[in-house]
């Protein structure tokens, strides 16, 4: 349980290369709207974040649990989360991957606050396993949110191919 791990990196560029997916998305679809840029930016924001460690950092330094301080990020994800889901309900494999891929990174919120509420992590046989479920969840769920922006931008460039465009 380190910040500076190989899970650590490797989970970062996970999220990075799903931030770069979402921005493609972002720059290729039509009709544009600002729920994929909102997106991409929050998946950027936290690959930046899983990379650097900057909410463990920020914790420590305001005495404040960090989830409390993410509230208006999750927030911005939440809204834009549900504004693409909304545009592929219809699109049953990307909107099943959002759904898990959200179901996921909820349940590591959940795994983090168990973990870790009001201060010092809870007890090492009930931390150990957590905080492994913790990690392995966020790459499961950043990975279904990349494979759901690899399936839109597909769909995006068939659809450009179609008129022309």
């Amino acid at each position: 349980d380190t910040e500076a791990s190989i899970a650590t990196f490797f989970s970062a560029t996970l999220l990075w290369a799903t931030a770069l997916w979402w921005l493609l998305v972002a720059a290729t679809v039509r009709p544009r709207a600002a729920a994929y840029w909102a997106w991409s930016a929050v998946l950027a924001w936290v690959a930046l974040d899983e990379g650097s460690a900057i909410h463990e950092k920020l914790e420590r330094w305001s005495g404040t649990d960090w989830e409390l301080l993410y509230v208006p990020i999750m927030a911005v994800g939440a809204v834009a989360w549900w504004w693409l889901f909304r545009r592929y309900r219809n699109q049953r494999r990307i909107a099943t991957l959002l759904v898990a891929g959200a179901a996921a990174w909820i349940v590591v919120l959940v795994l983090e606050l168990v973990q870790n509420w009001g201060g010092a992590p809870v007890q090492a046989e009930i931390y150990v396993p957590t905080m492994i479920a913790e990690e392995a969840l966020e790459m499961i769920g950043s990975a279904a949110f990349l494979i759901a922006g690899m399936l839109a931008l597909q769909r995006a460039v068939r659809a450009g191919q179609e008129t022309g465009e």
